[in-house]
């Protein structure tokens, strides 16, 4: 019988050998059996009652009983045949472990865990349940500490293992936390991601076999964050059952989740076993790093605010833990490595002048012999730099920390970075000591960002690091540290070192942090690669991502507060173009962003800020200090997520409750968008006379705002031209032309040369109209220049989206006859910026002509012109400011980039115009239709063969261009080759065809297929990927197309999973559709011409396919209506996309 719960008492309960663990909201109970063996039998909501067990029947056949029960601590080889939790092997035998119940204690508080990090709490806060096994025939004490935290539903537990035999043991796998949980559906929710793009929050659904995720990186790294939770399928934010699962670890982990053949799903987290193997020698204990679990009954967001409350009173030890932090400014992205004192004071300065409270001096500062100018030198050598810092740091901080900051009673602070870790094979340190660097025998060391990693399994390596740091922080006043490591760890001595390199580590956390408790720490890793519970106990905040730019960081930290609380995470202000997307955000977006955060600061120069902005700091640095405690200590809860509404939105409730601060963000700016109360979370707490600190609505690209007279810069009069937007609205707009319609259909702009030229108030009037679509059709366009040319192709892309491809056209040739004029592809530039301007507007026109020209059905006027070279690279040119590129460099840009890629399909694409124009024309034989399709076929499988591996179409690929900015245009390549494939092949779908050329038909109408579906999950990738979703409306178009293919395989496929995988494509293919036809008017008639063709099927499946002139201006003539399709025998066959309702109407799909 399990131990009842009186009076709904907390904590640990005992009956016998029956175990009951009490939260306030949660029961944990397991039992030991006859056996000896520990059973599960309740994980979940709470229990005050004895709990209704019905024992398993005795089962005899393929599997015994122990695969059949929910076990503790499961191992192998004893007819458990799902994942065990701990497996020991022995010298040149067997690694069989049969552990058996000894005994169990109840003690108050919580033990610490021995050189590990861990939840602490006093008598009143926490209890722990020890349970005591052992296997007597090979000597093996293994101990389950269970300790609960009632007050936040939270049981953490931990395994250690002792070897108490003569001869040494090797413990292969140990998990930290195993659970059976009942039988039920479940999904997982997890935190994936990658350097820039860090915590994206996943959830799936548990399935049969095991899934589950890993770290090998040595750390916990960006890839995934040593979390997990299990969640009802109806689980949502505020409703439903969750159970959460964190590991209190910062090294290499694994997370499995399997659901076995009885319907129990088993969840475990601990160390990774492919770096495990530690050996244990007789009367050696190792502890595994302690799991921290909680349930909730009120969802996802009950489940992190249990986390966040824990973590803060009972995990960070810092006595910054729960105090306001102070504003700060980082150097790096205003000086990078080219610093000197007077640089230095002179930012410091500035920063103080705004309100900064805190002045960090980021890398660079520091190597003797080996300066550290740039990142191939200097690392280990933790000395000032004497030809920077002539008497060290201390004069110099001094003159800093004298500094007394706008508004403030208290002076300026200083902080400085590290990387203890890290060590160049050009410093002193590698010379003295190469024995310290991490290495496995003779095999090469293999360097990373020109880094090695010295071993801190060493007593000796650990002692250097902690003696070079002290005499740091003790030569100046120094009151911050963020402390960096920049990569991951490749060859070790051992497998375990990789555990014992985490021991080392964490015993320098300990003793510089214990030496130097006034010292506000922060930690690093390129990011957000070491963002967990055992960094926390030390230090109180991380950085939580390299990736400043306020759009993505809204996701990050969205997904990091699944787990971390607000005051953990680090967010700032940086400066625009963001140096790693090189996206344009205002400054008030971006601010708001970054008082999500507990810590707030700034990463740019502030010498370099517009009058308008350097007046606004001192206001938002004030907001910030004001909604800085109720952020740092309040209870969050996400309103709306980011990955489902345009409007994310969370909220701080202050721990009485008097007090709420709530923040939104509108992603993309919708006409008449605004948040809808129905979709926030209606389980907020809600107090009489509740005080709403702030309810702040910010947004990337906001809607039209006050009203500026600008001059139309000589171009002409301008009708309408007094309705241009602020300048900050300017930059907001233009930012959202670069982000959605730049680069995809036309390039003719050098992005931060343009951008910086509104936000100066210098850019032509007639451009920024064009580009932010006010009063485009008003303009003039009586001015032959290039200027005049951008302008008729931003006003031909303005009428393709409303639907007149006639004016598209008239835009176009105006376009193309100005280039004629002054011979844009050869005329005089004043610097590389302008000439690669130039090649990329030449370039853009070309491939919109021959869109534009077969959209009237009319011949492309530009494709007979002397082309100039290909446009360069896109990061240099998308990035260069006038500075790498101006008139005075000698270097060109490198002639490779996506940009001349998509040209180079381009003139394929007109190629198979012209072989449609001429088979419907019946200037062709047969055999010269299938010569001409299978050289235009070669054209295009020359074109992907010869791209580089980086080029090629890989998520990887598409994620390393998302992270520089350059996502849509990588997917805007993929989307031309695949749709110029599935034209060259599509008059192949028709039977006729597949009967004239017997030889080749069949298998060019696989390969139209095969591009339709090509086009068809590059879409998919792009909307599932961050910074990479398409909104153009050609999209619509080319989907269309790819749609007629999907038909054609479902008319005539015999594998029900082919079917299957069709119809869902089709589903998809409307949904992006109908989400386009919110933007665009063109959708309408592209859902329009889908029907059409759906009703052309329905009449005759025969004859749809074929290849005639209603087919080809089906095909071709995108932007103009198609009539139904009449002249064919009529079957009226019972065909329909059933599921998908595809009517007369395109809302009702």
């Amino acid at each position: 019988m399990l131990p009842q719960n009186p009076n709904g008492q907390t904590g640990v309960r005992v009956d016998g050998t029956n175990f009951s663990l009490h939260g306030k909201n949660v029961s944990y109970q397991f039992y030991v059996d006859g056996n000896g063996d520990i059973l599960s039998t309740h994980f979940g909501g709470r229990i005050d009652g004895e709990l209704p067990y019905d024992p398993i029947p005795i089962v005899t056949g393929w599997s015994g009983m122990l695969d059949r029960v929910r076990r503790e601590l499961p191992d192998q080889g004893r007819g458990d045949f799902r994942s065990p939790a701990i497996q020991i092997c022995y010298a040149n035998t067997h690694s069989i472990l049969a552990l058996k119940y000894q005994s169990h204690e109840v003690v108050k508080g919580k033990p610490a865990l021995p050189g590990l990090p861990a939840t602490f709490g006093s008598e009143r806060d926490v209890t722990t349940l020890v349970v005591h096994l052992y296997d007597d025939h090979c000597n093996v004490v293994v101990d389950m500490l269970y300790s609960v935290f009632p007050n936040f539903d939270a049981i953490v537990r931990s395994v250690s293992i002792t070897n108490k035999g003569t001869e040494t043991i090797t413990v292969e796998e140990l998990a930290s936390f195993s659970v059976d949980m009942p039988y039920d559906d479940y999904d997982m929710v997890s935190l994936r991601g990658d350097w820039a793009r860090e915590t994206q929050r996943q959830r799936r659904r548990v399935d049969y076999g095991i899934q589950g995720f890993k770290s090998s990186t040595g750390f916990s790294s960006h890839f995934y964050n040593p979390f997990f939770a299990l969640v009802s399928t109806s689980t949502t934010e505020s409703q439903g059952e969750a159970w959460g699962f964190s590991l209190v670890y910062s090294g290499s982990f694994a997370v499995t989740v399997e659901k076995g053949g009885q319907g129990f799903t088993r969840a475990q987290i601990g160390l990774n076993s492919n770096q495990l193997s530690w050996p244990l020698r007789p009367n050696e204990t190792l502890t595994s790093p302690e799991c921290v679990s909680v349930y909730s009954k009120d969802g996802i967001g009950g489940m992190s605010r249990s986390l966040h409350s824990l973590y803060r009173n009972h995990l960070m030890k810092s006595q910054f833990a729960m105090s306001i932090r102070p504003v700060l400014l980082n150097s790096w992205e205003a000086l990078y490595y080219n610093l000197d004192q007077t640089k230095i004071f002179q930012m410091a300065l500035e920063s103080a002048g705004l309100g900064v409270k805190l002045f960090v001096l980021d890398d660079g500062w520091f190597g003797d012999k080996h300066p550290r100018l740039s990142d191939t030198a200097g690392l280990g050598d933790w000395v000032p730099n004497p030809m920077r810092f002539r008497n060290g740091l201390g004069p110099m901080v001094k003159e800093i920390t004298a500094l007394k900051p706008q508004n403030s009673s208290t002076n300026m602070r200083f902080g400085l970075w590290i990387e203890p870790e890290m060590v160049n094979p050009k410093s002193s340190l590698c010379e003295e000591h190469p024995e310290w660097i991490l290495h496995a025998g003779q095999y090469p060391r293999t360097e990373q960002r020109n880094q090695l990693i010295l071993n801190l399994a060493l007593a000796e390596v650990q002692e250097h690091i902690i003696n070079s740091i002290s005499d740091v922080l003790l030569s100046a006043d120094i009151t911050y540290i963020k402390w960096d490591h920049n990569r991951c760890i490749h060859e070790t001595p051992y497998s375990s070192s990789h555990h014992a390199y985490m021991l080392g580590l964490y015993r320098v956390f300990e003793e510089l942090t214990s030496r130097f408790p006034n010292i506000l720490w922060e930690g690093c890793a390129s990011g957000g690669g070491r963002c967990d519970p055992g960094v926390l106990q030390y230090f109180p905040q991380v950085w939580t991502s390299d990736n400043t730019d306020a759009l993505e960081r809204i996701f990050i930290q969205f997904g990091a507060s699944i787990v971390y609380p607000a005051s953990a995470m680090s967010g700032h202000i940086s400066a625009v173009p963001n140096h790693q997307t090189g996206r344009t955000i205002p400054l008030t977006f971006r601010a708001h962003v970054a008082m999500m955060c507990g810590s707030f600061g700034f990463e740019l120069n502030p010498a370099e800020l517009l009058p308008h902005e350097k007046s606004a700091l001192p206001q938002i640095i004030a907001l910030s200090e004001k909604i800085n405690p109720i952020v740092v200590n309040g209870n969050l809860w996400r309103l709306s997520l980011p990955e489902d509404s345009n409007w994310p939105a969370m909220m701080f409730v202050s721990q009485d409750g008097s007090q709420a601060l709530c923040k939104s963000c509108s992603l993309v700016p919708l006409t008449a968008s605004s948040p809808s109360s129905d979709t926030y979370d209606s389980s907020c707490p809600r107090k009489d006379g509740q005080q709403i600190v702030s309810d702040y609505s910010s947004t990337a690209s906001s809607l039209p705002a006050p009203i500026n007279d600008l001059p139309s810069d000589g171009l002409g009069p301008i009708q309408g031209a007094d309705t241009i937007p602020d300048i900050e609205l300017q930059v907001e707009l233009v930012g959202l032309y670069f982000d959605y319609i730049h680069d995809q259909f036309h390039s003719i702009f050098h992005p931060p040369t343009m951008t910086e030229l509104v936000r100066q108030g210098k850019a032509p009037t007639i451009l920024v109209l064009g580009m932010i679509a006010l009063s485009a059709r008003l303009l003039n366009l009586h001015d032959i220049s290039v200027t005049t040319i951008q302008s008729a192709l931003l006003l031909g892309a303005f009428w393709t989206g409303e639907g007149n491809p006639t004016l598209e056209s008239v835009f176009v040739s105006i376009a193309v006859q100005m280039a004629s004029l002054i011979d844009l592809a050869s005329c005089p530039a004043a610097s590389p910026i302008e000439k690669e301007t130039n090649i990329r507007i030449w370039w853009s026109l070309r491939m919109v002509d021959v869109w534009a020209s077969n959209g009237v059905g009319l011949p492309p006027r530009l494709s007979k012109m002397k082309p100039p070279p290909l446009p360069g690279d896109d990061i240099t040119y998308n990035r260069d400011n006038n500075g790498a590129m101006d008139s005075s460099s000698k270097k060109s840009i490198p002639r490779s980039s996506l940009l001349s890629e998509m040209a180079k399909l381009n003139c394929i694409f007109a190629e198979i115009y012209e072989l449609h124009e001429d088979t419907i024309k019946g200037q062709m034989g047969g055999s010269f239709i299938e010569t001409r399709v299978t050289s235009l076929g070669l054209q295009l499988d020359e074109w992907y063969a010869a791209l580089p591996d980086h080029m090629r179409d890989t998520p990887e690929n598409l994620a390393r261009f998302a992270s520089v900015g350059l996502g849509r245009l990588f997917v805007a390549v993929y989307c031309g080759y695949y749709h110029y494939g599935q034209l060259l092949y599509y008059q192949f779908l028709h039977a006729r065809n597949q009967d004239e050329f017997l030889s080749t038909a069949a298998a060019y109408a696989v390969r139209c297929n095969a591009y339709s579906a090509g086009l068809c999950e590059i879409i998919y990738a792009a909307h599932s990927t961050p910074r990479c979703d398409v909104l153009y409306n050609m999209v619509g178009h080319v989907l269309v197309v790819a749609s007629t293919v999907q038909i054609h395989t479902l008319l005539n496929s015999s594998s029900e999973e082919e079917i299957a995988t069709t119809r869902r494509r089709l589903e998809r293919n409307f949904e992006i559709m109908l989400r386009l036809d919110n933007l665009w008017p063109t959708l309408s008639m592209c859902l329009l011409r889908l029907r059409i063709f759906h009703t052309a099927c329905r009449r005759s499946m025969k004859e749809t396919f074929l290849m005639d002139r209603w087919m080809l201006r089906f095909l071709r003539d995108f932007g103009r209506a198609v009539d139904e399709r009449t002249d064919m025998t009529s079957e009226e066959i019972p065909f329909t996309l059933t599921g998908i309702g595809l009517t007369s109407d395109h809302n009702n799909i």
